[in-house]
C-alpha cells in the first residue's frame, strides 16, 4: 500500500502557558498542505525492513517507532517493509515526521483489517508526538491543550506558498526560549481566518529569530513581495498566502 504523507502549516500559533512538566499549552489553527508531501509504501514481509531516500533519516525515525508501537498496542505479530520517499524538509515546522508517523499507523491498520478506530489511532499517535493526532484529520483543525484537543473545521480555500532557508531549527530549543504571552486573543485570530481576513501571528517567532538572527532577514525579504508572511510551527520555514498553488522554494 502506498500513500502521500502531507505537510502542515500553523496558520497561527499561540503559546498560552508553560506547564510544570515542560509542555506548553497551545492554541493553533493547523491545515494540511496538499502539494507538499512525502510518499510512504508499506507491505507485509518476512522481516522488518525500513528504507529511505535520505540516509540520515534511517536511524531514530518515527516510522519505525510507529511500527513497534502499533504491534505493541494491537498484540499482532507481523513484519513490515516500509519505504519513505522524503520531500518535506526536516526542522522546518512542517510536521513531516509527525505526518509520516500518522500515515504509517493508518497503513498498518488497514493492512491488518482496521482493528483500531480513528480515535484509537489518534491516541496511539499522541504517545509518539503531540502533532501526530492532527494528521488523522481531513484538512484543518483547531488544536489546543498540548496538542491532544482537536476540533476539525472548514476554512476558506487559502492558497499557500512555502519558503524555507537553507537551515533548520530545533523544535526543543525554540520552545525552551519562548515566553508565553497574554495577547493576542486566540479566538480573534481564529475568526480572522474563518472570515477570510487572516491575521499573521506565531508566538514562536521571537525565539526563532533570537536563535537565528538571519531568519529575521529572511522574513523581511519575503515581506518585500508578499503582504502575508508568517513562520510555521517552530520554523525555519515561512509561508505566504497568495494566489499560487502550494509549493516549496529553497532560498539558498
Amino acid at each position: 500500500m502506498q500513500r502521500k504523507s502531507l505537510a502542515k502549516v500553523n496558520l497561527f500559533f499561540r503559546g498560552l502557558s508553560k506547564r510544570s512538566d515542560g509542555y506548553h499549552e497551545i492554541f493553533t489553527l493547523m491545515c494540511k498542505v496538499p502539494h507538499l508531501a512525502d510518499l510512504i509504501s508499506v507491505s507485509l514481509s518476512e522481516r522488518d525492513f525500513f528504507s529511505c531516500n535520505k540516509s540520515n533519516l534511517l536511524k531514530d525515525n518515527l516510522v519505525t517507532k510507529s511500527l513497534d508501537l502499533f504491534r505493541k498496542e494491537t498484540g499482532l505479530n507481523f513484519s513490515a517493509n516500509i519505504h519513505l520517499e522524503k520531500t518535506i524538509p526536516v526542522q522546518a515546522g512542517l510536521g513531516g515526521g509527525s505526518s509520516n508517523a500518522a500515515t504509517v499507523l493508518t497503513l498498518l491498520n488497514e493492512l491488518q483489517g482496521s482493528p483500531l478506530s480513528k480515535q484509537d489511532l489518534m491516541q496511539l499517535g499522541s504517545k509518539l508526538g503531540s502533532d501526530i493526532p492532527f494528521f488523522f484529520c481531513k484538512h484543518a483543525a483547531v488544536v489546543s491543550g498540548t496538542g491532544e484537543k482537536i476540533q476539525e473545521i472548514v476554512i476558506p480555500n487559502y492558497q499557500i506558498e512555502i519558503h524555507k532557508p537553507d537551515f533548520g531549527l530545533c523544535t526543543k530549543e525554540v520552545y525552551t526560549n519562548t515566553t508565553p504571552q497574554a495577547k493576542p486573543d486566540p479566538e480573534t485570530l481564529l475568526n480572522s481566518f474563518l472570515q477570510g481576513t487572516p491575521i499573521p501571528h506565531n508566538d514562536l517567532e521571537a525565539a526563532a529569530y533570537k536563535l537565528r538572527p538571519e531568519l529575521l532577514q529572511f522574513r523581511k525579504k519575503l515581506k518585500k513581495s508578499y503582504n502575508f508572511v508568517s513562520m510555521t510551527g517552530s520554523g525555519s520555514a515561512h509561508f505566504v498566502l497568495c494566489k499560487k498553488f502550494a509549493t516549496i522554494t529553497d532560498f539558498l
